[in-house]
C-alpha cells in the first residue's frame, strides 16, 4: 500500500510504504501497529472443517450414485453423475468458506 504525503516547506511528494511482517504488524516509519485478527480458535475451528466441507459432498454423491446404480441395474451412469455433482457442491462450499 502506498501513501502520499505533500510536504509544504519543500513543495515534494513523500511516498510513504507499508510492511506487513510475519507476525502480522504494519511497520510505517518504523512503527508496528497490530492488525485486529479473527479469533484464535474460530479460524482453527473453521481451517478443521474445510476437509469436511470438501470430502463429504464428494462422499454422498458417490454413495447415492452407486446405490442408485445397484438399484437400477446401470453400473457407471448414476455413480459418474453424482460423483460430479458432488464434486461440484465441494467447490461450492470451497467458495463460500473462502468469501467468508
Amino acid at each position: 500500500m502506498t501513501q502520499f504525503h505533500f510536504d509544504d516547506r519543500m513543495k515534494t511528494i513523500k511516498k510513504n510504504y507499508l510492511k506487513i511482517d510475519s507476525k502480522g504488524e504494519i511497520d510505517q516509519f518504523g512503527q508496528s501497529k497490530h492488525i485486529k485478527k479473527k479469533n484464535d480458535k474460530e479460524s482453527i475451528i473453521m481451517y478443521f472443517n474445510v476437509g469436511y466441507y470438501l470430502v463429504i459432498p464428494i462422499l454422498i454423491g458417490l454413495g447415492i450414485g452407486i446405490l442408485v446404480d445397484r438399484w437400477a441395474k446401470t453400473k457407471p451412469v448414476f455413480t459418474v453423475l453424482l460423483l460430479l455433482i458432488g464434486t461440484v457442491g465441494s467447490f461450492y462450499n470451497l467458495f463460500t468458506i473462502q468469501k467468508k
